[in-house]
């Protein structure tokens, strides 16, 4: 399981992040606020969605 890093950082336009990853707003809006836990999928697919170069260890801290 994956949760985000960065206390101050979130996507911008979450409508569309939303939408082109396959989550709600509100689902995406709590990874961002660091409320949930995500498995490796998804954290995967919200990292290629802001850097197709990045490794899911940039934006995500692993948690038991």
């Amino acid at each position: 399981m994956y949760i985000w890093k960065h206390k101050n950082l979130c996507l911008r336009k979450q409508q569309d992040a939303s939408k082109t990853i396959g989550v709600t707003p509100q689902y995406l809006s709590a990874i961002c606020g660091r409320k949930q836990v995500i498995k490796k999928t998804l954290a995967y697919c919200i990292t290629k969605y802001i850097d197709s170069e990045a490794e899911i260890e940039n934006y995500f801290e692993r948690v038991e």
